[in-house]
C-alpha cells in the first residue's frame, strides 16, 4: 500500500479560505466524534489530546480527564507499550505503523487492541 502525505491546507484551498481550513478542521473532529471506533489524537509524545465517546466509553474514563495522559496510563497495557517511541518512529518514517497491544482490566481480563497511527502535517509542512 503507498500512502501519500496529504497537506490540510492543500484539502482547504478547494475551500478557498482560512475559514475552508477551520471547516475542514471541524468535519474531522465531528466525524472522530460520530465514529464508533477508537480515536485518540496525541502530541509527539504520546499523551493525548482528544479522546473520542467510543473510547472512553469502553475504556470507563471520562475523555475530558484523559488530556495530557497517555494510553498506557490509562489502559493497563501488558506489552510495554511506548506511546512515545511509536510516534518517533512515525516522524522519523513519515509513514503510519499499525501494531497489537494486549490491556488487562480490573478483572485480569486481558483484551487485544490494534493501533493505527499516522502522521498529521499542519500547513508549514511540520508533523
Amino acid at each position: 500500500m503507498q500512502w501519500e502525505k496529504v497537506d490540510a491546507s492543500d484539502i482547504a484551498q478547494k475551500f478557498h479560505s482560512v475559514d475552508g481550513e477551520i471547516q475542514l478542521l471541524r468535519s474531522f473532529m465531528a466525524m472522530l466524534s460520530k465514529s464508533g471506533l477508537h480515536c485518540a489524537i496525541e502530541d509527539s509524545a504520546g499523551r493525548i489530546l482528544y479522546l473520542n465517546s467510543a473510547a472512553a466509553k469502553d475504556w470507563k474514563v471520562k475523555a475530558s480527564e484523559c488530556h495530557g495522559q497517555t494510553i498506557s496510563e490509562i489502559l493497563d497495557i501488558a506489552s510495554g507499550y511506548d506511546s512515545a517511541k511509536q510516534n518517533r518512529r512515525i516522524i522519523a518514517n513519515e509513514r503510519p505503523i499499525v501494531f497489537f497491544v494486549l490491556a488487562v482490566d480490573e478483572h485480569g481480563d486481558t483484551t487485544a487492541h490494534t493501533i493505527l497511527k499516522f502522521p498529521v502535517w499542519d500547513s508549514d509542512g511540520d508533523i
